[in-house]
């Protein structure tokens, strides 16, 4: 991620055997990666507490409809000409 420098990071909570909870937290921590927007991405009903606990922006409850990313991605992204 560091090498890349994205605007924003949509991250799954469920990574197969990594924790997308683990890994906002430590992108979070990291000064070259902290300012990244992340928004969490769950299936559980608890997103608020789970993306507030793993220091995201912001979350999304799945399924996620194209409008829903769409916006979260403008509300985060600068506007660019």
């Amino acid at each position: 991620v560091e090498s890349v420098a994205p605007d924003l990071i949509f991250l799954d909570v469920a990574l197969g055997t990594l924790d997308g909870c683990l890994v906002s937290q430590e992108l979070k921590q990291n000064p070259a990666t902290s300012a990244i927007p992340i928004i969490l991405l769950t299936g559980h009903s608890n997103g608020k507490e789970l993306a507030t606990r793993a220091g995201a922006d912001n979350y999304l409850i799945k399924p996620i409809g194209l409008i829903n990313l769409w916006d979260m991605a403008a509300k985060y992204t600068p506007v660019t000409a």
